[in-house]
Order: C-alpha cells, then sequence, then structure tokens
C-alpha cells in the first residue's frame, strides 16, 4: 500500500479551514454578545433615569438577555467542534508521523 501525501495534504488544508471557520464565527458571536452587552447597559441606564417606560425597559432587558444567552450556547457549542478538529489534527499528525517512521523503517 502507498502512501498517498496529496490526499493527506488535501485533508489537512480542510481540517485547517474547519478550525479557522470556527474560530472567526466565534470571534463573530463574541463580538455580537458584547454589542448587546452594551445595549443592555443603555437601556438600564434609560431606566434609571426613566427616560423608556417600564414595560418597555422590561421588554427590551428580556429580548437583549435571551440574544446574549442563545449566542453563549451557540459559542459555546462551536468552542467543542473546533478544540474536537484540534484532537483531530493532533492526532492526524501524530499518525502521519508513525506511518513516516513505519514506511522508513521498513523499506
Amino acid at each position: 500500500m502507498e502512501f498517498n501525501s496529496k490526499t493527506t495534504d488535501e485533508i489537512v488544508k480542510n481540517t485547517e479551514f474547519k478550525v479557522k471557520d470556527y474560530n472567526k464565527e466565534i470571534k463573530q458571536i463574541e463580538k455580537k454578545i458584547n454589542d448587546y452587552r452594551k445595549l443592555l447597559f443603555e437601556i438600564r441606564k434609560q431606566n434609571m433615569l426613566n427616560e423608556i417606560e417600564r414595560d418597555q425597559y422590561n421588554f427590551e432587558k428580556e429580548q437583549y438577555e435571551k440574544e446574549i444567552h442563545e449566542l453563549s450556547v451557540m459559542m459555546d457549542v462551536l468552542q467543542q467542534k473546533s478544540n474536537k478538529h484540534q484532537d483531530y489534527e493532533k492526532l492526524r499528525k501524530e499518525i502521519q508521523t508513525s506511518v513516516g517512521y513505519l514506511t522508513l523503517k521498513f523499506r
């Protein structure tokens, strides 16, 4: 059986791309969470200054908190997937090193 490095290189690129993709999505979600936290801060400030009606404040507060929670859950899931892909990448590299060693040893 011959070791096909071209196929392995393609797999590596795809795996690395997925990890970068997850990290990009995680950063976007972190930004959204921070934006919602700022908005939440603003409506709290408006509420303290009596610039917004209580019902409106409660509605907006609830919506922002819900969005923050949902985004946090999404971010946790993406982080787990990213970690899993990084573990696969580490394992793939170890296997590739071992196969390379065995290929050289048994020539």
